[in-house]
């Protein structure tokens, strides 16, 4: 027997996306500074998602983009580097792109994410 459980959350898209991460970090199993790398990333990749996806990450992975990123989240260069670095062993990053994976769940107005819980016995 299955059964479904929903638990609505209401958030602002200021705090969607650590929220976002929060609910994927299962699956990424990201440390809190890789989360707050990977929440700067997507909240500038949302706000420009109009220019195309190739275009966009040309423009986040660039050097005066990161160096902006750092020091909004004050994170030293070798730091955030090695966050990077973190991110793509992870497989959050590939390259200089954001997986496209977590790109393709961003939301207009709304996101839904079902968990299959599976008890072996």
């Amino acid at each position: 027997m299955s059964k479904k459980v929903t638990i609505p959350v209401n958030t602002s898209i200021n705090s969607f996306f650590k929220v976002y991460i929060d609910v994927i970090n299962p699956i990424y199993k990201l440390k809190k500074r890789e989360k707050e790398v990977l929440e700067a990333f997507l909240k500038i990749y949302y706000s420009n998602r109009d220019m195309g996806y190739d275009k966009i990450n040309k423009v986040l992975f660039s050097i005066d983009v990161k160096k902006k990123l750092r020091t909004a989240i004050g994170m030293s260069e070798p730091s955030f580097n090695n966050h990077l670095v973190q991110l793509r062993k992870k497989r959050v990053l590939k390259g200089d792109t954001i997986n496209k994976a977590i790109l393709d769940n961003l939301p207009n107005k709304e996101l839904e994410v079902t968990y299959k819980i599976i008890i072996n016995e």
